[in-house]
């Protein structure tokens, strides 16, 4: 006597049972294939690896945290000159020097990443023209501001002096920053 089949015995022997376990192990194996193909892409240098991705993303972090905290310490520098050449109220003098102090601290902690990102993304010859011309021309711009502050009655001469040092350092920072290549 011939005992019943079971389900799953049944299952085993159909065309269609064979047709949906082909499927599922080809599905299993494309993903091993997309794979495959995603690193042949890379190695091959169709498209970026995922450390050249972040790479290129901590480049541009670099350069935009540098920019802002540059021109930070320019815009408070510029607003001290203009509120003692405008004569404004002596405590309006005060908010902006201790937002320039606030904003020269900031860059005094990072000038040393700073100079570490730049010779590592874009060489030392860059990371030497950071200490040596933007940097100069940061600390030049405090100068001219201290002795802003200092004198009894700043006078053209005083504000010329500011605001040239200003207009050098925005350019050495501006210079510096359109130096960052896109590699």
């Amino acid at each position: 006597m011939s005992r019943p089949r079971s389900l799953l015995d049944q299952l085993r022997r159909s065309w269609a049972f064979a047709w949906l376990a082909a499927l599922v192990l080809g599905l299993a194996h494309l993903k091993d294939a997309t794979e495959g193909y995603e690193r042949m892409m890379v190695l091959l240098g169709y498209k970026p690896d995922a450390l050249a991705i972040a790479a290129t993303n901590e480049k541009g972090v670099f350069a935009r945290e540098f920019s802002e905290v540059a021109w930070r310490r320019l815009f408070w520098a510029r607003a001290i000159v203009g509120r003692i050449h405008h004569a404004r109220p002596q405590d309006e003098v005060l908010e902006a020097y201790k937002a320039y102090v606030l904003a020269s601290e900031v860059w005094a902690t990072k000038m040393m990443t700073f100079v570490t990102y730049t010779d590592r993304f874009h060489g030392p010859a860059k990371a030497a023209e950071l200490e040596m011309s933007v940097v100069s021309a940061m600390n030049n711009v405090s100068d001219q501001i201290v002795a802003l502050r200092k004198a009894p009655a700043p006078g053209p001469a005083e504000i010329g002096a500011a605001n040239a040092a200003i207009d050098a350092a925005n350019a050495a920072s501006f210079h510096f920053v359109r130096g960052f290549s896109p590699k």
